[in-house]
């Protein structure tokens, strides 16, 4: 019986939720857990706390309603309601790696089952790669990494919320790449979106082959994958073919034969 006057912790003014914020994120890992804190009234106060000046209480909450929405479509739709998209996406760019690895993965969670919901992440997270902020950019080219890699579906919306452009600036101009970077990150989504017919002219387009081929020299395997997986998908139209050659691609893709 201790969920109930756990939820009814974080709707009281105090001082500190951080344990009945942790306890509801250790608890909500049964189904009948997650269905018995959303029917408490855990939802909503749990969305609030994310934009709680406390970081470990917001980074507790997130990793609540990450555990809230894994594999519950009912909560999934339920959160996306109580408005948890938007501090979610906000906690992308705090300093806790931890809290920022709880939102991405609450992030996922709404975003695989409800079309509306998906859609509202996709377009969140897009804004965010356009944002002075090293972290927040990265975490959010990660998660339209995983979405993307999920479906022609999520590239569909991923394209239609404008995201190549942002993308491709992301790269930068390719050079000095390392794993675990936004370019890194931008690299994995643009080859992933890069699979769809209609991206491929536009991937171009927006400028993408030069830091693309430039990455090819990268000192770390990951962005050499992701460029050489990118350019693999785009020279499947023929049109694109002399401007990627004209780039430099062959040399570079050749070393990396070896």
């Amino acid at each position: 019986g201790g969920i109930l006057p756990l939820v009814e912790l974080i709707k009281t003014r105090a001082d500190s939720y951080e344990n009945p914020t942790k306890a509801l994120w250790h608890l909500a890992t049964t189904e009948d857990n997650q269905t018995a804190i959303a029917k408490a009234g855990g939802t909503a106060p749990l969305v609030a706390l994310l934009r709680s000046p406390n970081e470990t209480t917001a980074q507790y909450a997130a990793a609540a309603l990450r555990s809230l929405a894994r594999d519950h479509p009912d909560n999934q739709i339920a959160l996306a309601k109580a408005g948890a998209i938007a501090p979610l996406v906000d906690l992308l760019g705090v300093d806790l790696l931890e809290t920022q690895q709880h939102a991405v993965g609450a992030l996922l969670h709404l975003a695989s089952q409800d079309i509306s919901s998906r859609n509202a992440v996709v377009i969140k997270l897009v804004a965010v790669l356009d944002l002075r902020n090293a972290a927040a950019q990265m975490k959010a080219a990660e998660a339209l990494a995983v979405l993307a890699a999920r479906s022609e579906e999520n590239r569909k919306a991923i394209t239609a919320a404008s995201a190549i452009e942002p993308l491709v600036r992301l790269l930068g101009d390719g050079r000095r790449v390392r794993e675990e970077t936004p370019q890194e990150r931008a690299a994995a989504v643009l080859a992933n979106l890069a699979r769809s017919g209609d991206n491929k002219k536009a991937i171009v387009d927006k400028g993408a082959v030069g830091p693309l081929v430039a990455m090819l020299s990268s000192v770390s395997p990951e962005p050499q994958t992701h460029a050489a997986a990118a350019l693999w998908h785009l020279v499947a139209l023929g049109s694109n073919r002399p401007s990627i050659t004209a780039a430099g691609a062959i040399e570079p893709l050749v070393r990396l034969l070896g």
